[in-house]
C-alpha cells in the first residue's frame, strides 16, 4: 500500500472527553456510588414534565446543588445531558 492509500485509511475517532457525571463516579465508591446511580436513574425515568413542573423535588437543579455542596462541582446542563442519554457516556 502506497502513502496516498495508507492516508485514506483514517481510523475512527474515539472522544476522549469524559461526561462529568462519570468523573464524579470514578471518585465515588461504596453507598455513595450506589445511592448517586439510584437517584441518575430515577431521575432518567421520570418524564421531564413531572421534573419540571413542581411534582417532585429531585430534580438535576437539586443533584448539581447537593453534588456541590458535597465537593463534586457539577452543573444542572451537565446532569441533563446525562439523564437525557446524550452525554458522552453514550458515545464511548
Amino acid at each position: 500500500m502506497g502513502l496516498a492509500e495508507a492516508l485514506q485509511d483514517v481510523p475512527k475517532g474515539v472522544p476522549h472527553v469524559r461526561c462529568g457525571v462519570d468523573k464524579i463516579r470514578q471518585q465515588l465508591d461504596g453507598e455513595d456510588l450506589a445511592v448517586l446511580n439510584e437517584t441518575l436513574a430515577k431521575i432518567a425515568s421520570m418524564p421531564g414534565n413531572k421534573r419540571t413542573n413542581g411534582q417532585t423535588g429531585m430534580t438535576v437543579s437539586w443533584l448539581a446543588r447537593v453534588l456541590t455542596d458535597n465537593g463534586y462541582k457539577v452543573s444542572k446542563s451537565v446532569l441533563n445531558r446525562h439523564v437525557s442519554g446524550t452525554c458522552a457516556c453514550e458515545f464511548v
